[in-house]
């Protein structure tokens, strides 16, 4: 796709030469240096607002603007001399973006199809058109439609005769039914509290509910999947007593004011012409009931006879038709124009291969996290939670009072209790920082990287799995078709997205056939049999505006409603209340409930998801990049900072032109301007900054020519409106190359093309994957928590990771020795939460004995322990059990005797550490447990193998089942004759570097608990939620868990010295038979 302002570049100099400073505004003194010869405002503002392309697009997208501009020319004493010489000021700015800024905007700037040559063409050469019929694509904008539509669907006549359904994001809690988040449509009548939060006056979203009445229970019930607002009522009356049809729609049109219910009225975020759907549903209406109908297919015709006039010719059709709408439902800006241009573009195979090699060579430059820091940190919570094999569903996780609540930084709702994570990189702010500064001490203007660049080798990274596809967007600069065809040209970076069609989706209405149907298939994945489903996320966003920007045809086979109306009997609409959360290796991913299968989402918008998505459509979205190493676009990190910074160039491809901040004294306001303008030069003069800059934020901005006096009062207006603008050098001066390929008959256009990539290779590093097979069990229900004054006491000591050992060596034995009788299985284990290390203990025993006899002595336990300044925080908390992990209801008793035993064995152990009897290093005993286990785990008897038979199946499930890893297997290389005499899966017992005859006691009784848990579950079969191997998997890590701690890295160590040892002992036998 190829954008550009509909004005070529020559246009950009016909501007007054007086604008106005805001220093004249707040004094009334003129500062121009030759007032006599300047035309007065009145007159720039006709001279502009003559060009009947820009009165149009002025009045399609600025309508407030347009209002001042038509009292000036009808000579309206209204407007004085401070506003008149604001609307000369915006609507110069609007005249430059028209010719200067190929962001697509109303009918300033448009939007084209690209064809693109490729290397097996003959004749693969440029080529360009410029026509002169342009066209719009003309729909009501989605606020205004949308406040019609919720006003219609509230009417009970109107409702009887819509399909509705229930948000599948509502919830229960206390009584109530809570839709955490507040639509637009429902916000009449905030709460005093509800002020604006954060930039620009954005509101964060909070939540609706309505008390859980037996009505609104039945409306849950019958409308989980759609019917008609009729046949609900009547339902509802039968179930009812006392009822009236009257309170029963007076109760339907509040849930569907709060959104808690959905009517197919709204349209959807894949509709293509969303009046049309408002339309059709409706057309089954009695007029008597919805009488606006008629007039809003008058709208439809005229916007229709609007769209079809020549560009720059309709304003007066735009008025009557906004005017129209305006009586019909008062919004500002009641229309959403967007334009077509009459361009065909054909670029040859080698700009798309120099984009390709850009794009993949700024993804090696990214950061390695496959996550934001705030996801991580989700994982993390989410993992000590609920572990790594329970699927939970999305609305549960999320929900702040029965599960974890919203990643931090949420903000719709925002109540996560959870501070936002930040987490710097010194060594590439190192890096970065010292780039910019190498290029300001030698005077180079440029930083050229390659492959072979000391900062790239230091910066680059191969690992980490890639996007399937992106979008790069850049300038393209060449002097001509003909140098575009020769390879004489250059990119310059502007921005992408890390998925093919979140740039292009939303223009489809405007493109061609072809170019949609190559997107689509750009973007789908054949599906392995067992692999995950893609789904297009369809939402709307808190602002419903901003649906005009997220209006996208469905792309993909499948679509994942998020808080908007869908069927979920579709066969192509995956139902949210259906997906759960899993854990996966290095991310959080979605799963089907009822088969486990995983659900990538796609998303095919740019909305920011922070500020304008209720929380789950931006948990959704979010994990759409989750897992995946995410594509930048250049960011100079914290170098960022700097007043200058260079251009970064590689290849042909501008990574980052050059910038300049501001100095502060170029935003003080009550410099007059003559003085201003000094103050500019002198800065301008010292830092090099050329005539011609880009200003702005981010993207928006503009381009200026600081040569001409116009252009520098738009500069000080630019940097004063926000105090952040900065300057950019122009794209074609940082590319060393004009502008001029796109060229009209007016002259040469700016130009940018937004290309979708594919990845064309498979990832260096394949995705991680569970260490053993995992089965899929739905999620449970709630209860299963065993609370406190049940037969489970849990309870967690906070202490510092140090001083856990000492904590179980030294003092918990005395409370083991004590506990009552009926205590017949206890266990512990070392954990990390948001308070900090701690270990949990579990003790079962009937509920009085807990109470009555255990719960007194750990409370002197462990009020001995804080007065020695041993322990901090004590809770008594819920035990939830892993069933997922270890079999299931059935098999958990058996997994937590196990539990029990190998606490009992790792106590020894640490004992014996503790008091020097033991000269071990940890992690080799640890694989010393991990060898016992898996012989231990494969000894159950039931094929009544040969004698040492059993032995041959641990160390071969070891040798099968642990990855070899060369990194760590030299650390068993260089201990290898004391690890084999430790190490060893065919022996069943400690050995004589860790004897002692209560530790051979332990290994025992864990031995035979072991083996009867394996036992059960053999028995059970299928009936086990777990996989044999994914259980001894767990039953390994949480031996190291309570042996050493939470240390991945020592963990990794003894799973290789584990699996050496096993090695070498299968195969001294071999070579003795």
């Amino acid at each position: 796709m190829v954008r550009a302002p509909v004005l070529p570049m020559c246009r950009a100099a016909e501007l007054p030469a007086d604008l106005g400073t805001d220093q004249e505004e707040a004094t009334g003194r003129s500062e121009s240096p030759e007032p006599a010869e300047l035309p007065d405002p009145a007159t720039s503002l006709r001279t502009l607002a003559a060009d009947p392309l820009v009165w149009e697009a002025v009045l399609a997208s600025h309508p407030a603007l347009a209002a001042v501009v038509r009292q000036v020319l009808e000579g309206s004493p209204d407007v004085n001399p401070a506003r008149l010489q604001r609307a000369v000021r915006t609507l110069a700015s609007h005249r430059l973006r028209m010719s200067t800024r190929a962001t697509p905007f109303g009918l300033m700037a448009g939007v084209a199809p690209v064809r693109c040559g490729t290397e097996r063409d003959a004749a693969d050469a440029a080529k360009v058109r410029w026509g002169g019929a342009h066209t719009r694509g003309v729909r009501p904008d989605l606020e205004w439609l949308t406040e019609l539509v919720a006003a219609w669907e509230r009417r009970p006549g109107v409702l009887a005769h819509l399909r509705v359904v229930v948000n599948g994001l509502c919830t229960e809690r206390g009584g109530r039914l809570v839709l955490p988040y507040v639509p637009q449509s429902a916000r009449e009548g905030r709460p005093p509290g509800d002020a604006p939060d954060g930039a620009g006056g954005r509101r964060a979203l909070q939540e609706v509910s309505v008390r859980n009445t037996l009505v609104v229970q039945a409306v849950r019930q019958l409308a989980r999947r759609p019917l008609r607002g009729a046949e609900l009522v009547g339902a509802l009356l039968l179930r009812i007593p006392g009822a009236t049809e009257q309170s029963v729609y007076g109760t339907l049109s509040e849930l569907v004011a709060k959104e808690i219910l959905l009517t197919e009225a709204r349209p959807p975020s894949t509709a293509a012409d969303p009046l049309r759907h408002v339309l059709r549903i409706c057309a089954d209406v009695p007029p008597a009931h919805l009488p606006e109908l008629a007039e809003l297919r008058l709208i439809r015709a005229e916007l229709t006879s609007y769209a079809a006039r020549p560009v720059g010719s309709g304003a007066s059709a735009l008025e009557q038709v906004g005017d129209r709408m305006r009586r019909l439902c008062d919004r500002p800006v009641p229309l959403h124009v967007e334009l077509a241009l009459d361009v065909e573009v054909r670029l040859p195979a080698a700009v798309v291969e120099e984009a390709a090699r850009a794009a993949e060579f700024l993804w090696r430059l990214s950061p390695p996290e496959s996550a934001s820091d705030h996801l991580r940190e989700y994982r993390e919570a989410f993992v000590t939670r609920y572990g790594t094999d329970r699927v939970v569903p999305v609305t549960e996780v999320l929900d702040p009072d029965v599960g974890l609540g919203a990643p931090a930084g949420y903000r719709c709702p925002a109540d996560s209790g959870r501070a936002q994570a930040t987490a710097g990189d010194p060594e590439r702010d190192r890096v970065l920082a010292g780039l910019a500064q190498q290029a300001l001490l030698s005077g180079a203007s440029e930083v050229v990287l390659d492959a072979d660049h000391p900062a790239v080798r230091r910066l680059a990274r191969a690992g980490g799995r890639p996007p399937a596809t992106l979008e790069l967007s850049a300038q393209l600069l060449a002097a001509s078709c003909e140098a575009l065809s020769d390879g004489d040209f250059g990119l310059v970076v502007v921005g992408g997205t890390g998925q093919a069609g979140a740039l292009l989706g939303r223009f489809s209405h405007l493109l061609d056939d072809r170019t949609v149907a190559e997107l689509a298939a750009l973007v789908r994945e054949e599906p392995a049999p067992e692999g995950p489903w893609r789904a297009q996320v369809a939402l709307r966003p808190g602002r419903a505006r901003l649906g005009n920007t997220a209006q996208v045809p469905q792309l993909l086979d499948r679509l994942l409603p998020v808080g908007c109306f869908a069927d979920p009997d579709d066969p192509e609409v995956l139902d949210l209340r259906g997906l759960a959360v899993r854990a996966e290796p290095d991310r959080l991913s979605l799963v089907d409930s009822a088969t486990g299968r995983r659900i990538d989402p796609a998303v095919f918008h740019v909305l920011t998801p922070q500020w304008d998505l209720p929380d789950a459509a931006r948990f959704v979205c979010e994990l759409a990049e989750s897992g995946v190493r995410r594509w930048r676009a250049w960011d100079w990190g914290g170098a960022g900072v700097l007043p200058y910074l260079p251009r970064v160039r590689y290849g042909r491809t501008v990574l980052a032109p050059a910038r300049w901040r501001p100095a502060p004294e170029l935003l003080d306001v009550r410099l007059p301007f003559a003085d201003w303008r000094d103050v500019w030069r002198r800065w301008r003069e010292g830092w090099r900054v050329p005539e011609r800059v880009w200003v702005g934020q981010r993207d928006r901005g503009v381009q200026l020519d600081l040569s001409l006096p116009g252009h520098l009062a738009l500069l000080r207006h630019e940097l004063l409106r926000s105090g952040q603008a900065e300057l950019r050098e122009v794209a074609a001066d940082a590319a060393g190359r004009p502008d001029g390929w796109l060229r009209g008959p007016g002259g040469a256009h700016h130009a940018e093309v937004v290309l979708p990539l594919r990845l064309t290779r498979p990832a260096e590093r394949p995705e991680p994957q569970p260490p053993a097979p995992r089965r899929h069990v739905p999620p449970r229900p709630r209860p299963g928590v065993h609370l406190p004054g049940g037969e489970w006491l849990s309870t967690a000591w906070y202490a510092p990771a140090a001083r856990h050992e000492e904590l179980l060596a030294v003092h918990l034995p005395a409370l083991v020795d004590q506990l009552p009788a009926e205590v017949d299985r206890w266990f512990f284990l070392r954990h990390r939460d948001a308070y900090g290390p701690h270990l949990a203990f579990r003790f079962h025993a009937p509920p009085e004995v807990l109470a009555g006899k255990l719960l007194p002595r750990l409370h002197d336990t462990t009020g001995r322990l804080r007065d020695g300044g041993l322990l901090g925080r004590v809770v008594c908390d819920g035990y939830d059990p892993e069933w997922e992990r270890y079999g299931g209801p059935e098999a958990i008793a058996a997994a937590e005797r196990v539990f029990h035993a190998d606490s009992v064995t790792v106590l020894e152990h640490l004992r014996r550490g503790h008091a020097r009897q033991e000269a071990v290093e940890p992690p080799l005993l640890a694989a010393a447990g991990f060898a016992d286990l898996a012989r231990a785990f494969h000894a159950d008897g039931a094929a009544a193998p040969a004698p040492g038979r059993e032995a041959h199946a641990g160390a071969d499930w070891l040798l099968r089942s642990v990855p070899r890893d060369d990194g760590a297997y030299r650390a068993f290389r260089e201990r290898r004759r004391h690890v084999l005499s430790l190490v060893d899966p065919y022996r069943g017992d400690p050995g004589p570097a860790a004897g002692g005859q209560v530790l051979r006691t332990a290994w025992a009784r864990r031995a035979r608990q072991v083996s009867a848990y394996r036992h059960l579950l053999r028995e059970l079969g299928e009936r086990s939620w777990s996989h044999p191997d994914q259980v001894l998997h767990a039953l390994l890590h949480m031996h190291h868990n309570r042996l050493i701690g939470i240390d991945g890295e020592s963990e990794r160590l003894a799973r290789a010295v584990a699996r050496g040892s096993a090695q070498a002992h299968t195969d001294r036998r071999r070579q003795n038979r």
